[in-house]
């Protein structure tokens, strides 16, 4: 068994996959298992995918058909059975690559910081034709917090509360600390909150991680990327699973206020929900809940009133609106 375990779950990107798969297999560091599952893509995708594999002839990698969609909570599961025997662990997109030293740097720092669950690097943007873009480049650093962070040891807990700072993709896990976690909770299915589900948990336990300020891997953010067109705050059911992820949590201090500040946000985007629906009894419940968790927020307020006594005017104004603008937190890069 390979010590590094990596999982690349795909669907309709017979392009994009070939380049992540050539970037793992290129990597300095060759001690590595890697499984590509692919997540019921179209007939011709599948077995042009399955065919370029089959092409490389090479026994660190093998190809998996997954009988139906299972989402990102079932790959992930998929994927980390796979890994039990594996020290490190990782997921990486199926649009993004790894730089050839990515695993070597982040093996070699996780072996010397024992107390961190995972390795996360600063990443290179591109779009779908491979080109970098400055002002895209400062959004993702500055959305994710990275731009005044130091490299070093990391709070999981609070860095994840504070802005999503860490994505799964390409981040590399000690498979340990991902047993002592749980993983994510036995209840999650789709897509949606994987990725929270993961951090939060690592955070309940106090992980530390170790933040490299290098750009070791690339992220390629295009128009078929899910975070264009997927408003995760308009789909009644992933945020009624961030709901629970967030409500039945507590902590203290910083990371409280964080949680209570997202949590807030769910609730206000529930209420919205309910107004569109015409369920103003409800969206007045939300609302109301929506103040025991950020009484200071100007968003709230300024749909309150409305919400709570004219919520039929309100009706009539949403349709044609975005919910509101998600947190990087509550965000989904792929």
């Amino acid at each position: 068994m390979a010590s590094v375990f990596i999982g690349i779950p795909t669907i309709n990107r017979p392009d994009f996959v070939q380049d992540a798969i050539r970037s793992v297999l290129a990597q300095s560091y060759t001690d590595v298992e890697v499984v590509v599952s692919d997540n019921c893509s179209d007939p011709g995708v599948t077995e042009s995918i399955s065919s370029f594999i089959s092409e490389l002839d090479d026994p660190r990698i093998r190809f998996h058909q997954q009988p139906e969609n299972i989402g990102e909570y079932g790959q992930g599961r998929y994927f980390f059975a796979a890994a039990a025997q594996s020290q490190y662990f990782m997921i990486l997109h199926d649009d993004d690559m790894l730089g050839e030293n990515y695993v070597e740097k982040a093996v070699k720092c996780l072996g010397e910081s024992s107390n961190c669950a995972f390795f996360v690097s600063d990443a290179i943007i591109i779009d779908e034709h491979g080109e970098k873009s400055a002002q895209v480049q400062r959004k993702f650093l500055a959305d994710h917090g990275r731009d005044n962070e130091l490299q070093g040891e990391i709070s999981v807990l609070d860095t994840h509360l504070a802005c999503g700072f860490t994505l799964i993709s390409g981040t590399l896990f000690r498979t340990e600390s991902l047993l002592a976690s749980g993983f994510v909770d036995l209840n999650g299915v789709g897509n949606y909150p994987f990725e929270t589900d993961i951090f939060l948990r690592l955070g309940d336990i106090g992980a530390k991680a170790w933040y490299q300020k290098e750009q070791l891997l690339t992220f390629r953010f295009h128009s078929g990327s899910m975070r264009h067109y997927i408003k995760l705050l308009d789909n009644e059911k992933t945020v009624n699973a961030m709901i629970y992820l967030f409500e039945n949590r507590q902590y203290t201090g910083y990371a409280e206020r964080r949680r209570k500040m997202a949590l807030g946000q769910l609730f206000r985007a529930k209420a919205l929900i309910k107004v569109r629906h015409g369920h103003f009894n409800e969206c007045r419940r939300f609302i109301l809940k929506c103040f025991s968790c950020n009484i200071f927020s100007v968003r709230l307020w300024l749909i309150a009133p409305f919400a709570l006594f004219a919520p039929r005017v309100l009706s009539w104004v949403l349709p044609t609106l975005p919910v509101t603008r998600e947190a990087p937190l509550l965000r989904h890069k792929d």
